[in-house]
């Protein structure tokens, strides 16, 4: 996850520029790998090319740090 903008509970960012369309990740479903948040799922219900903000429900239990794995 990238450090900017900040992660939280329901958005974060790529680390690296994606030059999919808005929307491409959408009803996908993502796992975190690393950190605090580890083995929680969610699912995309938005995502953003200009900042590479992902938007995701349900909420995580805590916001991801800058740098922890997902796919």
């Amino acid at each position: 996850m990238a450090a900017s903008p900040a992660p939280t509970t329901t958005t974060f960012a790529f680390n690296a520029a994606q030059s999919e369309a808005d929307d491409f990740w959408k009803d996908n479903q993502i796992q975190i790998y690393t950190g605090g948040v580890a083995k929680q799922v969610a699912r995309v219900t938005a995502f953003a090319t200009s900042n590479e903000l992902l938007t995701i429900t349900p909420a995580l239990t805590a916001a991801p740090a800058a740098g922890d794995s997902f796919v």
